[in-house]
């Protein structure tokens, strides 16, 4: 029975562990988006100056 409970425990901790890293690669997917915006926005910027 103890065998049992530390096995569902280390899944838990497994699917936990798994979620964190998947929202940190979507932060991070995200974040490069918006970085990607930002430069085309000053990119716009510049041209509008010409």
């Amino acid at each position: 029975m103890a065998d049992l409970k530390k096995n569902l425990k280390l899944i838990k901790m497994q699917r936990r562990a798994q979620a964190l890293r998947e929202n940190l690669r979507k932060r991070k997917a995200q974040k490069m988006v918006r970085e990607e915006s930002k430069n085309e926005d000053t990119s716009d910027e510049t041209d509008n100056s010409k």
